[in-house]
């Protein structure tokens, strides 16, 4: 953005933290800060997200004191309300990228109202001042831990996956190995709170009712957990490094050493992980071997797998991926490295489970007694791995892998044998 452009102030009402993360390095990082995120009463343009609670009077209250400003609205549904813009979830940045310059273009048709200013003299910015250095040494707060902060709302745990904070560790110049770049492997558990997707409907989940089904279903194919996937794994079988390029920073796949180094911080890339991306916005470009693969001071290095871990729990929450059978027992084929990965409830229950007997997803929140999306949103991480597979039936197995067995020609002659016996 030129020094000279104004950014546009935008007010995001009714979303979630984690969209209006998104949000934020969508400006910042696509539309270059020519976008920014502000309060209601300073906004020029406001994003309503129309599935929240109350969505629909927050709307209307908007309306009420804002009756100029342009919306635009984001929903699953297809129902629109007023002369807002619409924008159908998931979030397609072509979409949102074409609501706001809608938005714009209506904002720049409305006139300009005149303010006038009044004057204010050197005494009264002189007192201004120090009332405002005053009440700030005065209202600064204190530090709380969570036992005395008021009314403090303890977190569900149906709803959110919550794991304590880590610090980072910074590689020591000088070292052979980690030379002056960040390694970020005990980063990884930061930041780690996964938000699932309905969890009453899960709790009364039904793997018959196809409505259902296809609510705890989705499709990582455009996404950017689909595009790394694709990427990781052609860079394992072609034994060559990779870079995935779209609308995020570069990422570069390292198949020997199976780690990921992507420039600055790394974070942006799980906030993108909810919205979809054309093809024709992604390259994968294999590598020359015989390039210097050593990473510069700016960039991060990840281990590859525990990142594609978590970015599949950000991107399913809690679903699982499309034509999974959930009535098919599941058998653990390679064990998680759970020191280096988050760790959902009940995970070593269910890994320990389906390494001994392998379980169906309906059947193992059953047999241990736990949501059924803790089962889900370990077997999506495990299956985006290649961790687990589904398990063939024994009647199909006995029946592939056991030829006929041929009748005996002197089988009658030891019967009778055998009934004479008896019968004495």
């Amino acid at each position: 953005m030129g020094n000279h452009a104004k950014p546009v102030r935008i007010a995001a009402l009714g979303m979630e933290q984690r969209t209006y993360s998104t949000l934020q390095l969508f400006f910042h990082g696509h539309c270059q800060d020519s976008y920014v995120l502000v309060e209601e009463k300073s906004a020029d343009i406001s994003i309503i997200d129309m599935d929240g609670f109350q969505a629909y009077r927050m709307l209307e209250e908007h309306k009420k004191h804002y009756p100029d400003q342009p919306s635009i609205l984001i929903s699953l549904s297809d129902n629109k309300a007023h002369d807002a813009v619409y924008v159908r979830k998931p979030i397609q940045l072509e979409a949102l990228s074409s609501a706001l310059r809608s938005a714009k273009k209506r904002l720049q048709q409305q006139p300009v109202a005149k303010i006038s200013v009044p004057k204010i003299s050197v005494k009264e910015v002189a007192e201004a001042k120090a009332s405002v250095a005053k009440n700030t040494a005065k209202n600064t707060p204190k530090l709380q831990t969570a036992d005395n902060t008021p009314n403090a709302v303890p977190p569900v745990l149906n709803d959110v996956i919550h794991r304590p904070k880590t610090v980072v560790k910074h590689a020591k110049p000088g070292s052979n190995h980690f030379n002056q770049y960040r390694y970020a492997a005990d980063a990884l558990t930061e930041d780690t709170d996964i938000e699932l997707i309905d969890t009453k409907l899960a709790a009364r989940f039904n793997p018959l009712n196809p409505v259902q089904v296809a609510k705890f279903q989705y499709q990582s194919k455009q996404t950017l957990q689909g595009y790394f996937q694709q990427a990781y794994f052609m860079a394992l079988q072609k034994k060559r490094n990779i870079v995935l390029k779209g609308a995020w920073r570069p990422i570069t796949i390292l198949y020997k050493s199976k780690q990921l180094r992507v420039e600055k911080n790394f974070r942006h890339l799980y906030a993108l992980s909810g919205m979809f991306f054309d093809k024709s916005e992604v390259s994968i470009a294999v590598l020359d071997n015989s390039v210097d693969c050593e990473p510069s001071i700016h960039e991060t290095v990840l281990p590859a797998e525990p990142f594609l871990w978590k970015l599949s729990m950000r991107t399913s929450r809690g679903r699982v991926p499309v034509d999974t059978n959930f009535t098919a027992p599941i058998k653990l084929i390679r064990w998680p490295n759970f020191t280096r990965t988050i760790v959902t409830p009940h995970a070593l229950r269910i890994a320990a489970l389906w390494a001994k007997r392998p379980t169906s997803l309906v059947d193992t929140a059953n047999y241990l007694a736990i949501p059924l999306q803790y089962v889900f949103i370990f077997y999506n991480a495990a299956v985006s791995l290649n961790f687990v597979t589904p398990e063939m039936a024994k009647k199909d197995r006995t029946t592939t892998s056991s030829p006929p067995v041929k009748r005996h020609q002197y089988r009658k002659i030891f019967q009778d044998l055998l009934d004479r016996l008896r019968n004495n």
